[in-house]
């Protein structure tokens, strides 16, 4: 017995001393294989800091922990971080591990969750993170149904921030602060669950406009939970909407991929000041001292069945009834009184277009001022069948005296009368006149201050009159800071534009006399003025952000500015046609002064991808001052830095396309274009580049020049400008350079120059004289050269360039080893030059050895053709003697004729033969004395 408990003993031991030393021991093995195998399944980078695994710490429970854990997306979602946490523990219930058949999991705690949805308008999640192969694998080897499930029992989230972000709805929604508990004995197949939730901050914003800002949201509730079913029951529960509070009441089905929902929502107070909370510009401001009085009424409930899949909906409706209220601040002279509100929607999630809204009624008398609003939409689908009017005349001055605004001020006189009545139909088929849509809406003497705008706006005069046909917007005066704009023009398929999301169509006039875009950039509260717009004070300006052009939008804008103010740029005289549709803004034949000269433009800028706008354009540009081209843009300055010391002016014909990163900068590995630029001089001092190349060839001249009748064609691809050879001259002296410049300051030129012996420095020059000795005395005169040809590599950066000779296929830095080369250079052209005159004079020697035989040939040919011709004679005369002789005396005497002839051709063949080895003789002899001379 002794022995046993002995032995037991050493076991417990030895597994105590196992379960607390394994976690150290192996948690640098356990933390790199886990990251290793999530960077391997996902197509996200995942990193996380320390693993911790104890059995102390939740003694008796094994505790698990790991912090500072985050999923940083790529490619298309690079640099945003779908999850993130300070930390991550969990309780887990030792033995329920060792049995291996059910885990029981006592607690789960998220610290710090940060969570960042994002669907891009093409529709792509970044939240799929799983890759396809990652999922094939584990499909192609299923592993046996897993023998054992996890129980939970506590799940909390301190202080986490959830963002959705969707382009496909142009929606943005974010919660900031919440905290949640679920409790319950998740063990059980029923149990009853104990839910709270604190938001600190809701808001919601859709199409650029906030429509829900820092809402306060708590929920607290008691569930029935029918885990095996999947059906959840609401007791006791409590939602607070800033100062409204509800109930919630009903019940949420899961069975298999349904969801089955019937739910109500009933206030649980019906004082007017709850509903009034659901104000931004009321409840953040001292709501509490709010006197109101008046009774509301609100009601809401969801039933029906959600499925994804199937794409079906609940039905949801909503009534919200407020009688005789009013409210006012303490603090301000004046109410809004008579608020009275019968709203009802219903929505069928059956069949959508049975959906209606009626707003049977909405008025309000703010600090005087009436307002009446009334309207309602059935058939929203099919057909919307419209009918509302809004009526009103408010000065916009009373809202302070109704509603403390802190530092917002705001003026003006709002007049509105509209009416409208009829089917979308109506309009669609062009049936104007069954549609009702008649009414005019002005704004007069309108200011608006802010501390996002502390520059002000003033709308002077802005008047709209509504047909059925279109707006007519006959003034619009505006003034932002010391920028104007005046537009006038027709907006045609607004209601549809309203009712369906359909495209908005207009043609405007717009004139300014000044804009001054840095007022709108800068993040200092004092108003920019063209003065520091040129200062240095572009690093107080906040970064530009993407501008996204509107889908749904088909305008067209004729331009009249006399002159903008942008950065450091004053542009003027700008006129020209803008066009603005599906997400693209597109300018055709825009015209500008700008820089000291001017430019044409045409082209394109589209945000299609808002993450990757682009732009498509073609620059026609005359007379710009280079320094002042350099200070403007940043392209410039990353493309030819070498401008900087640069005068004069250019003009340029270019083409030019990139996409834009989202402070609207190229990005320059995406930059294609092409151009002819063109100058009658450039001056060019004190450059490193020159510099360089005026200490290797020992001559000033080179520090500070004029590039005149400048012409080069170049193209600019993936953030390089490559330069096609042209010709130029610095001073007298000719030039060709060729090459190619990066975004990354790298240069690759090639320069070919002549310059004047006189023109090399003393060292040079004093190896030259050197070596012109040395080839005098091997019978070589180079003293006659008064030029050299000089090539040149210039490679490095714009910043600490490289200078080096070209020689053949390699390249020497040496001042030195560039004279010597140019000697050998010199002295290989002087024996060129004595080989080319001893070349002449043999080709002189053969050319006259040749006429000389040409003439003997032509003396013998004349002797061998008289020679024939005595023969000819002779023989044609003996037979002419021998006629009318018997025929024997004939045939003998033609037998000696034609000896005759043949003696003769013998005799003039060999005169030729003759004549033809002398003249032979004579070219030889040349030929040979030639060879000689070479």
């Amino acid at each position: 017995m002794k022995k046993i408990l002995k032995i037991s003993a050493i076991v417990i031991a030895a597994l105590l001393v196992i379960l607390i030393v394994t976690p150290f021991l192996f948690k640098g093995k356990i933390t790199d294989s886990v990251k290793k195998e999530l960077n391997s399944s996902l197509n996200a980078k995942v990193d996380f800091g320390k693993l911790t695994i104890s059995m102390f710490r939740g003694f008796p429970d094994l505790y698990v922990s790991l912090d500072d854990l985050s999923v940083e997306g790529i490619g298309d979602f690079k640099g945003d971080t779908l999850v993130s946490f300070k930390s991550f523990s969990a309780k887990v219930d030792i033995m329920s591990v060792i049995r291996g058949e059910s885990i029981n999991v006592k607690s789960v705690i998220l610290d710090h969750p940060n969570i960042f949805a994002k669907v891009l308008k093409n529709g792509k999640v970044n939240w799929d993170i799983v890759k396809p192969d990652s999922v094939k694998k584990k499909e192609a080897k299923p592993s046996p149904p897993m023998k054992f499930h996890v129980k939970l029992q506590k799940v909390k989230i301190i202080d986490g921030n959830l963002t959705y972000s969707d382009d496909t709805l142009n929606v943005l929604a974010n919660l900031k602060d919440l905290n949640f508990q679920l409790k319950g004995d998740m063990t059980q197949d029923f149990t009853s669950l104990d839910l709270k939730t604190d938001v600190k901050a809701v808001n919601v914003s859709y199409g650029g406009i906030h429509y829900i800002k820092d809402l306060v949201f708590r929920f607290m509730a008691s569930i029935d939970a029918d885990m095996k079913k999947s059906e959840y029951t609401l007791k006791d529960n409590e939602i607070d909407i800033n100062d409204l509070v509800m109930s919630l009441i009903g019940s949420v089905k899961m069975p298999g991929d349904d969801m089955n929902i019937d739910l109500k929502f009933n206030t649980k107070q019906a004082d007017f000041k709850s509903v009034l909370s659901l104000v931004p510009a009321v409840y953040m401001n001292d709501f509490k001292s709010v006197k109101t009085e008046g009774k509301f009424k609100i009601g809401a409930w969801v039933k029906g069945t959600y499925n994804s899949k199937k794409k079906s909906m609940p039905s949801a409706g909503l009534a919200l009834v407020v009688n005789n209220a009013m409210f006012k601040y303490p603090s301000l002279p004046k109410s809004a009184n008579n608020i009275n509100v019968d709203l009802k929607v219903l929505y069928d999630g059956v069949i959508p277009d049975k959906t209606t809204v009626d707003l049977n009624k909405f008025h309000v008398e703010m600090a005087g001022n009436p307002v009446d609003m009334a309207m309602h939409v059935a058939t929203p689908i099919s057909d919307p069948q419209i009918k509302g009017n809004v009526k009103g005349h408010l000065d916009l001055q009373s809202i302070a005296d109704v509603i403390p605004l802190e530092k917002t001020k705001i003026k003006g006189i709002i007049d509105a009368n509209l009416d409208m009545a009829g089917r979308m139909s109506s309009i669609t088929k062009k049936r104007y006149e069954e549609f009702k849509a008649l009414g005019n809406l002005s704004l007069r003497n309108f200011t608006y201050t802010s501390e996002s705008l502390p520059q002000g706006a003033l709308i002077s005069k802005a008047v709209m009159v509504f047909s059925s046909q279109f707006v007519n917007l006959t003034a619009f005066d505006a003034k932002v800071g010391k920028s104007d704009f005046h537009l006038n023009g027709k907006i045609e398929n607004f209601i549809q534009y309203i009712f369906k999301n359909e495209v908005l169509k207009g043609k405007f006039a717009f004139s300014s006399n000044l804009i001054d875009v840095n007022e709108f950039m800068s993040g200092n509260k004092k108003a920019s003025t063209s003065e520091s717009a040129t200062s240095s004070s572009t690093a107080e300006q906040t970064p530009m952000t993407v501008l996204e052009v509107p889908k749904n939008v088909d305008f067209r804008l004729s331009t009249n500015i006399k002159k903008v103010v942008y950065d450091k740029l004053d542009v003027s005289n700008i006129k020209g046609t803008i066009l603005v549709n599906d997400s693209k803004a597109t300018m055709e034949n825009v015209k500008m002064n700008l820089l000291q000269g001017a430019m044409s433009m045409s082209g394109s800028y589209s945000t299609k991808e808002v993450k990757k706008p682009l732009v498509d354009f073609v620059l026609g540009i005359s007379d710009f001052d280079i320094p002042s081209t350099f200070e403007a843009f940043n392209t410039v300055k990353k493309l030819a830095p070498i401008a900087k010391n640069c005068k004069g002016k250019v003009s340029m014909n270019l083409t030019f396309a990139s996409a834009l990163d989202q402070h609207m900068n190229p990005v320059y590995s995406t930059t294609e274009g092409k151009g002819v630029l063109k100058s009658k001089s450039v001056e060019v001092g004190n450059t490193a580049t020159f510099n360089k190349i005026a200490d290797a060839l020992k001559n000033d001249k080179l520090r500070r020049f004029a590039l005149n009748n400048l012409n080069l064609s170049f193209e600019i691809k993936n953030g390089r400008v490559y330069i096609k050879p042209f010709d130029t001259k610095i001073g007298a002296n000719n030039i060709n350079i060729s090459g190619d410049q990066g975004i990354d300051q790298t240069m690759n030129y090639v320069m070919k120059m002549t310059l004047p012996m006189s023109e090399l420095g003393g060292a040079a020059n004093h190896l030259l004289g050197n070596l012109t000795a040395a080839a005098a005395s091997k019978g070589l005169n180079i003293k006659s050269v008064n030029k050299i040809n000089i090539n040149l590599h210039v490679g490095g950066t714009t910043s600490k360039p490289e200078v080096k000779l070209m020689m053949g296929g390699g390249t020497s830095e040496s001042g030195k080893e560039m004279v010597k080369d140019q000697a050998k250079q010199l002295i290989n052209a002087k024996k060129q030059e004595l080989m080319g005159k001893a070349s002449a004079e043999a080709e002189k020697l053969i050319k006259n050895a040749e006429a000389q035989a040409e003439q003997i040939r032509n003396a013998a040919q004349k002797v061998a053709d008289q020679i024939k011709k005595q023969a000819e004679d002779k023989a044609s005369l003996l037979e002419k003697q021998a006629s009318g002789q018997p025929k024997f005396l004939q045939t003998t005497t033609k037998k000696a004729a034609d000896k005759i002839r043949a003696e003769g051709d013998k005799k003039a063949n060999q005169t030729v033969t003759e004549a033809n080895t002398k003249a032979d003789a004579i070219i030889q002899k040349a030929k040979d004395e030639a060879a000689k001379l070479k």
